[in-house]
């Protein structure tokens, strides 16, 4: 059929878009680092059912527009409408891969590094940190330090239980403070303040 798209080009520029996701994959686990219990090091990444949700719908978009490419006469699609759908697959799938694999958080007894999709790897001292916020709306804690940079945690990062663990161990209560609905939205019990008032059990009349 003249004009017609070749049955072999729609499945290659599928196969190509799940190479690239899978590279992309192997190259944040190149350079994220190892838990290591002997040096204190924990890392936090995407909850696992996140991140497999995220490939699944990789994987699927591209396969989608395959298949509609097949089961329906490309004459009728037209390469345009062929290519802004394998364009849109591709906008949608790359950004939520690379946000997903490449994104943690490592804690150890000297410093926190944080490594967003779209910067690179950033350590700070313990002693550097000012405040710990937490905001409903954005559903992250935000980590404020000294020099006015910022990192984010979302609440989508797995362990985060462990996490404010980690952080109580080397931040005073009083830095988490605006943390607390932050706790309340995982289930952990939020440290003592030192200026929290006591209530004291009184004897019935």
């Amino acid at each position: 059929m003249q004009g017609s798209i070749p049955i072999l080009l729609p499945a290659l520029v599928a196969l190509s878009i799940c190479v690239v996701l899978g590279l992309l994959a192997f190259l944040a686990g190149r350079f994220r680092p190892a838990p290591s219990l002997e040096h204190g090091r924990a890392v936090f990444r995407y909850r696992f059912l996140l991140r497999s949700f995220v490939f699944f719908a990789a994987a699927f978009l591209p396969t989608a527009v395959t298949f509609l490419v097949l089961l329906l006469p490309p004459d009728r699609l037209g390469p345009l409408i062929i290519g802004g759908a394998y364009l849109f697959a591709a906008m949608v799938c790359l950004p939520s891969v690379w946000e997903s694999v490449w994104y943690y958080v490592e804690i150890d007894a000297n410093q926190i590094t944080h490594r967003s999709a779209w910067r690179g790897p950033r350590s700070f001292r313990w002693d550097e940190i000012s405040t710990v916020t937490y905001s409903g709306f954005n559903m992250w804690f935000m980590i404020r330090f000294e020099n006015d940079e910022k990192i984010r945690i979302p609440i989508f990062v797995g362990n985060l239980k462990e996490f404010l663990l980690r952080m109580e161990q080397h931040l005073p209560a009083e830095a988490l403070r605006q943390a607390r609905k932050g706790y309340e939205k995982i289930g952990r019990a939020f440290p003592a303040l030192l200026n929290d008032p006591v209530l004291e059990a009184r004897p019935p009349r």
